[in-house]
């Protein structure tokens, strides 16, 4: 430390220049000797020594300089306007199509960059909190699948486990569970990821339709009633639900896990046992165990007995979405129409090699990662939907089919509106756009207006 302080005084305190300064530059001998006799001696006089005092005031200084520095940056950090980040639960952003393998849900395929997901959203009209739907199962239903699987044998689960994530992957048109130990693998490990993209798919019709309350509902292909649960969440006014499952396995499971006061028949999907029309009806990741040759006439079924909306849930898979279009078209063709995520009744316009698909992150339980011997503590869900209706209501102005692209002063945007789909570029100078485009998510509904 003295030392440092005796270079510091020779920089900040040079010796006075000499005439004879100049005549040494100069190469002259007798200055360079006269300069030489009047150099100080390498020992400093004493009033000029730097002291352990000097040394301490210098590093308390320096101390004092760098906590005055730290202040001043954190207090103009605190000036500084947050930025919102699109992260979704879990902390991590997405790849597309980096979940099948990880996860054993259904492959998407195509890494198409950074995801930014869509999160528990506001139902518009609501004050803040009372219209916020977590992703995850309900605490009292989360616990109690727990609780099954501990009871479980661990190896058998894990097996059933395999075997359904790879029918799931093939698309295969078979039963995704039979025995006990299959739904149980299904519960821990479908139903949360069922429930999470079921309730993304509600809430988004809650908010194109806030003033709508189904009174009734069935779910067809019900499993242990994940849609169930989730419409539930969405609509607390339900006051008749009814679920059709065809596995005695899957329906004494869902007999044990569902409230009282719903009522379960076994039978098909296409099977008349449940009475009357409902408001709403679902089919959530049922149609892949069809043939494909019984699409429409289970799509016509389905609507005769749809009161006023049906919606349609599937693996976000080529095979999926294309079972989704089959059966929109189907009712499209009987009068009805579409609410989402299509802005309109046309075809398509995706190209044939692509697909409609949207993410959901959720978190994943104890018995979650058990069955599927993971330690990462999150999933990503991918999912294909359409959701009809009896009569025609406000669509969006156009839906996000691709992940937000944000660059350096604008954001790219992949919509699908009624003229088709198309890319736009949202610049910075567009503030308002600019502002909601960068907030936007994979999904969401987008208008380009500027207020």
């Amino acid at each position: 430390m003295i030392e440092d302080l005796r270079s510091e005084r020779k920089r900040t305190h040079p010796r006075e220049p000499t005439p004879d300064d100049a005549e040494v530059e100069r190469g002259n001998p007798e200055s360079r000797r006269r300069s030489a006799s009047r150099a100080p001696s390498a020992q400093p006089i004493e009033d000029e020594r730097p002291t352990e005092r000097d040394a301490k005031m210098h590093r308390d200084g320096g101390q004092e300089q760098r906590q005055g520095a730290r202040r001043s940056w954190q207090e103009d950090r605190s000036r500084r306007p947050r930025r919102s980040k699109r992260i979704a639960p879990g902390g991590e952003r997405m790849q597309r199509g980096g979940s099948a393998a990880d996860d054993g849900g259904p492959a998407s395929g195509g890494d198409r960059g950074p995801v930014h997901l869509p999160q528990a959203r506001l139902i518009p009209g609501e004050e803040y909190g009372a219209g916020v739907i977590p992703r995850e199962l309900p605490p009292p239903l989360q616990a109690a699948i727990d609780e099954l699987v501990r009871g479980a044998d661990r190896g058998r689960l894990e097996t059933a486990a395999v075997g359904l994530t790879k029918e799931y992957r093939q698309g295969r048109a078979t039963r995704a569970a039979r025995t006990r130990e299959d739904v149980l693998a299904y519960a821990a490990q479908r139903a949360p990821a069922t429930y999470a993209a079921a309730v993304a798919v509600l809430t988004r019709v809650r908010e194109q339709r806030p003033g709508w309350r189904p009174r009734s509902l069935l779910d067809v292909g019900a499993g242990p009633g994940t849609a169930s649960w989730a419409a539930r969440e969405v609509w607390p006014e339900l006051e008749r639900i009814v679920l059709v499952e065809a596995e005695p396995a899957m329906l004494e499971l869902g007999r044990e896990l569902t409230p009282t006061g719903a009522e379960w028949i076994a039978g098909e999907l296409d099977d008349a046992h449940a009475s009357g029309s409902f408001d709403l009806v679902l089919a959530g990741y049922v149609l892949n165990e069809l043939p494909d040759q019984d699409l429409g006439r289970t799509a016509n079924s389905l609507w005769t007995r749809t009161g006023d909306t049906l919606v349609v849930l599937e693996p976000g898979t080529p095979a999926g979405y294309g079972r989704v279009l089959a059966v929109r078209a189907a009712v499209l063709e009987a009068g009805g129409f579409t609410l989402a995520p299509c802005p309109h009744d046309r075809a398509c316009p995706l190209a044939p090699s692509d697909w409609c698909h949207f993410p959901v992150r959720l978190q994943r339980s104890e018995s979650h990662r058990a069955v599927k011997a993971v330690g990462r503590g999150f999933e990503d869900e991918k999912y294909s939907y359409a959701v009809l209706t009896r009569a025609a209501h406000p669509r969006v102005a156009a839906r996000i089919v691709r992940a937000p692209q944000i660059r350096t002063g604008h954001v790219l945007l992949d919509l699908c509106e009624p003229e088709g789909v198309s890319r736009i570029t949202v610049s910075k100078r567009a503030r308002s756009a600019y502002r909601r485009a960068r907030k936007a998510a994979w999904g969401d509904s987008f208008e380009v207006r500027e207020q």
